[in-house]
């Protein structure tokens, strides 16, 4: 789908989104299902990397929130006026905002909240998400611990031989 050429058509957002989310299988303000979760027994999720995970994710979510609220601001916006258009809760914007969910852990929204949010702004998607910048340090640049890493390497090289 041309994202620019939504746009053009005529007709108010409202109509592009249910038509959107119509063809997506939902209702607005309805996600497509249950998500799994990556948590495992202990809640730590993927295992040993849980923290590593839920540090990258914490600069991630930091960058989507900050861009969603400068991009509803820029459009003159209320978190009430997106709500309206987007289909989706005050509250929702209100956590994504934040970075934060009903939970009080990090916000973690489905890409069909990111589309809906994007149709809103009248940007494209990928405005919402935070670009890959290149890191400092090649600490930054490993997404495991570097004990992980090495064995990893090691059984893969043991498994090729």
């Amino acid at each position: 789908m041309d994202f620019n050429r939504t746009f053009k058509q005529s007709g108010p957002i409202q109509a592009r989104l249910a038509t959107a989310t119509a063809a997506a299988g939902t209702r607005p303000g309805r996600r497509a299902g249950k998500r799994s979760s990556t948590r495992s027994a202990s809640g730590t999720g993927r295992g040993s990397q849980g923290s590593v995970h839920r540090l990258v994710w914490s600069r991630y979510g930091y960058s989507f929130s900050v861009q969603l609220k400068s991009l509803r601001r820029a459009r003159g916006l209320s978190q009430q006026a997106l709500a309206d258009i987007s289909g989706i809760s005050r509250n929702q914007i209100s956590n994504l905002e934040r970075n934060e969910n009903n939970r009080n852990s990090m916000a973690d929204p489905c890409l069909s909240t990111i589309y809906r949010l994007a149709l809103a702004l009248e940007v494209e998607p990928a405005m919402l998400l935070p670009s890959a910048q290149p890191r400092d340090t090649p600490q930054d640049l490993m997404p495991f611990p570097a004990e992980y890493v090495a064995e990893r390497r090691g059984s893969l090289m043991a498994a090729a031989r």
